[in-house]
């Protein structure tokens, strides 16, 4: 039988006939995982918007603001021999006991430049650049900046020489970590 509850969807609508371009945007997704011996279920949804305003041809700016919930249930022990954690092959549905829950506001703001070059597997010549601050006032309160500078330079017929430079900070009380290698993509 059908579960919105334990459904993933994506509902999303854009608009690029004018010079100010926008997209709308809202999802549902659950996820289950095995923590210390207990089924655990998390449900995420929100929507969002997104502007974006080119200055010419290659450079624009970006805005955007998603509204985000995330609810924990527990729902129960699994106990088997033979699992180690992962997917069980269960379905499991109904209601658990909530664990926690958290909502967020996140706000960004992203200057962006991208006169790459595209072949079949990727960019072959020029830049792309990207200045972004972004955060969550509202709810889980951080705060992040971040800059990433791409340069692809051809070298014979075939091959792309890439340089990045990329790097970011985060404060607040929910903080981003970031991992060794860089900011994401």
């Amino acid at each position: 039988s059908f579960s919105l509850k334990d459904s993933d969807l994506f509902l999303g609508y854009q608009n690029l006939k004018n010079q100010t371009n926008y997209y709308l945007s809202a999802l549902h997704t659950r996820n289950f995982f095995i923590s210390n011996g207990q089924v655990v279920a998390d449900r995420i949804f929100g929507g969002g918007a997104v502007f974006q305003r080119p200055f010419n041809r290659f450079t624009r700016l970006e805005t955007s603001m998603q509204a985000i919930n995330i609810s924990r249930e527990n729902l129960g022990s699994y106990q088997s021999q033979y699992l180690r954690g992962g997917y069980t092959g269960r379905v499991i549905r109904g209601s658990g006991t909530p664990v926690s829950s958290n909502k967020a506001v996140i706000n960004s703001l992203e200057l962006v430049d991208d006169n790459a070059l595209y072949s079949l597997y990727g960019p072959t010549k020029g830049r792309r650049a990207r200045l972004s601050v972004r955060g969550s006032w509202a709810g889980m309160r951080y705060g992040t900046v971040q800059g990433d500078y791409r340069k692809y330079i051809p070298m014979l017929d075939e091959y792309t020489f890439a340089v990045r430079m990329s790097g970011g900070s985060s404060f607040g009380r929910n903080c981003e970590v970031f991992f060794l290698g860089g900011v994401n993509n």
